[in-house]
């Protein structure tokens, strides 16, 4: 008979930001961006600032997290620390493709919405804010190297891939 360890009490918790409503009659907000198309359309984002920015200064990257207590995630059998590596996993892998969906659904409302625009006006809008100081044309110059550098390698990863999915 194996013995085992007694089992930890885990809670988990997931914490979503604060929504915030809109700015009061007559105030102003310049420019929103908050997590993609999906929910920015269901907060009204898109319509609570003169400027709705795209891409996020988090793209591409986004991800969820998870975060335990090392000394209590270390305590636990190695069984529930699998299931724990696991759930965080299928997390990142389905709510990402879910967000993925949505996102891709509500993009096309926003096109509908702003007549097709939506990626020449945020390139415009970048442009313009990049030529203010010296230091937004510096890091306008290394966030626009960076797509040049990898582009060819994303377009060999994952070029056949998008092509397949988009029929």
């Amino acid at each position: 008979m194996s013995r085992r360890a007694k089992p930890a009490k885990v809670t988990a918790k997931a914490k979503r930001p604060p929504v915030r409503k809109a700015p009061p009659e007559g105030a102003a907000r310049d420019a929103a961006e908050w997590i993609g198309p999906h929910d920015d359309i269901k907060l009204g984002i898109h319509t609570a600032a003169r400027y709705y920015y795209y891409p996020g200064w988090h793209e591409p990257g986004a991800t969820q997290a998870f975060g335990f207590i090392r000394k209590a995630y270390e305590s636990l059998p190695v069984d529930l620390r699998r299931t724990l590596d696991h759930a965080a996993a299928a997390t990142q892998v389905y709510g990402l493709n879910d967000f993925h969906a949505k996102n891709a659904i509500a993009l096309g409302r926003l096109r509908t919405e702003f007549k097709g625009k939506i990626e020449k006006l945020a390139v415009e809008v970048v442009k313009e804010e990049s030529e203010k100081t010296s230091m937004a044309r510096k890091v306008h110059a290394s966030f626009t190297k960076f797509p040049a550098l990898v582009g060819p390698w994303d377009h060999v990863a994952e070029g056949a891939y998008h092509q397949f999915v988009a029929g």
